[in-house]
């Protein structure tokens, strides 16, 4: 063989080598961070714009008497070559009930707004860090004087109705939401809005009452590029739209749209009326063309062994809502459990559909293989806006229900995003106590089978992923076991997983 060609061989047998040392490794490296008190809420913030997630750990420490409960902000900031497993600061939270977070002094920080028993906060932040000054915006009585403060929720009570930069504040009252308006840098109620609050009353030995914040959406519905304030209650929607939330100061606002999605008049079993099922909204924009469109998953049984939910999916036009579905998707499963991504990156949203058959073949399956078979159902949508009859693909995966929680048997424990930074989304699924397995996304939208990583990390965890490190491949952080209060366990993926 001639020398060059040899030389040539080497050489590229070194190129493909360091090409292949230069791939992302997903989800590789594990790494733990430490807060007082337990974890019940992390937040990924980029609060100094250097395209890394940093995070926003909201955490209780509980006193020996159970009834003392301290709370803090801890804030940790995603820098190249962090060693530390300790937050970068520690606040402590006065008695906030809920937060929000928004730049409402145009510096182009976001700022963290709390709604607390006695008004509306701010907590300003600048490059790499929060100023620990408590900033009394509106001086209001709270509408949920009953709230749990061992915890704290994350509301949507701030948005930009008028386009100017300057945000308004959107304040959960006795009988409406109220909304305030800043001027000459103070805070005045222009509008009421017709949105009540939800009332809960509690069965026990004590009748308690509960309070529930009204569940707000701050999205464009009608297509004018400007946010409109949505109310979801059960399968119902009330919009009311820009820019009448605006004009027409010191007037009480009624809905200019009211929505029945009819799913509460659909006939279940008996054992749905002693047990009613839930119904879930989402609005996202699903076919791409700059309207809010709804997806209503509901569940019922159709027996008292198999169980069936239905995806309901609601196409905008232009402002408005057929009276019926556009189309339902159905599958074998109890929670109506699914996810709605853009797949194989053609601008419209795809949905997986977890499927579960509950039924007699599962159990022989089960005697035979002390296996449980989850299926994911693939549905890309088409170019006239519709999705197939039947799914584009489908992937199975066994599950051992000997180690896992039947919960999580009957459940579906898994996650979709780019963990190998190839710009597809991999699917990522639990299958026993401490075992998930990758399956990487393909450009048809799919997911390889053949090339599944399987990756050690506890399932009976709260999680979330988000990239940390900036080399934009997702990172997953897990929270929530009985044996690590205040910890965050942290997979890494990429080249250099240093966060």
């Amino acid at each position: 063989m001639n020398i060059r060609w040899i030389l040539w061989i080497i050489f590229g047998i070194g190129f493909l080598t360091q090409n292949a040392s230069a791939e992302i490794s997903p989800l590789s490296h594990s790494i733990q961070w430490h807060v007082p008190g337990r974890v019940n809420k992390v937040i990924p913030w980029d609060i100094n714009q250097d395209e890394k997630s940093d995070l926003l750990v909201f955490s209780t420490m509980v006193s020996d008497d159970l009834i003392r409960h301290t709370r803090y902000l801890s804030l940790f900031i995603s820098e190249s070559g962090r060693a530390t497993g300790t937050p970068d600061q520690i606040l402590p939270l006065r008695d906030a009930i809920a937060f929000d977070v928004a730049d409402l002094n145009q510096d182009n920080f976001s700022d963290l707004i709390f709604l607390c028993k006695d008004g509306i906060y701010c907590l300003q932040s600048e490059s790499n860090r929060i100023i620990e000054e408590w900033n009394l915006l509106i001086l209001t009585l709270s509408v949920f004087p009953g709230a749990d403060l061992s915890n704290i929720i994350q509301y949507p009570f701030v948005a930009d109705f008028n386009g100017n930069g300057t945000p308004e504040i959107i304040v959960p009252t006795n009988d409406g939401v109220r909304i305030y308006q800043q001027s000459d840098s103070l805070y005045q109620p222009i509008r009421d809005c017709m949105i009540r609050p939800q009332y809960q009353f509690l069965k026990t030995d004590v009748m308690d009452l509960i309070i529930h914040p009204p569940r707000l959406v701050f999205m464009d519905f009608d297509g004018d590029s400007r946010s409109d304030l949505i109310h979801l209650i059960n399968d119902r929607i009330r919009i009311f739209l820009n820019p009448s939330i605006i004009n027409r100061q010191n007037a009480t606002l009624l809905p200019d749209q009211e929505i029945d999605l009819g799913s509460h008049r659909l006939t279940y079993s008996a054992v749905d009326r002693v047990a009613p099922v839930s119904h879930q909204i989402q609005m996202i924009d699903l076919n791409n063309d700059g309207y809010t469109d709804l997806v209503l998953s509901q569940a019922a049984r159709s027996s008292y062994i198999n169980t069936v939910s239905q995806l309901h999916i609601y196409l905008n036009d232009q402002g408005a809502l057929a009276s019926f579905p556009d189309q339902i998707l159905t599958a074998e499963n109890y929670a109506g459990e699914h996810i709605v991504r853009d797949l194989n990156g053609d601008g419209l949203q795809d949905i997986i559909l977890f499927n579960l058959d509950i039924g007699y073949s599962t159990a022989m399956r089960f005697l035979l293989t002390r296996k449980i078979v989850h299926q994911y159902d693939v549905y890309l949508m088409r170019d006239d806006h519709t999705y197939p009859s039947t799914p584009d693909s489908k992937h199975t995966v066994k599950v051992d229900p000997r180690e896992r929680p039947l919960a999580s048997v009957v459940y579906a424990l898994f996650q979709v995003d780019d963990f190998n930074g190839d710009g597809y989304h991999d699917l990522l699924v639990a299958t026993d106590k401490d075992t998930w397995i990758l399956y990487p996304g393909r450009p048809d939208g799919a997911f390889y089978n053949k090339d599944q990583i399987k990756i050690k990390a506890q399932t009976a965890v709260k999680r979330m992923s988000t990239d940390l490190n900036g080399d934009r491949a997702a990172d997953l952080v897990f929270w929530g076991t009985d044996d690590s209060e205040g910890v965050l366990s942290i997979l890494l993926s990429g080249k250099d997983s240093a966060p």
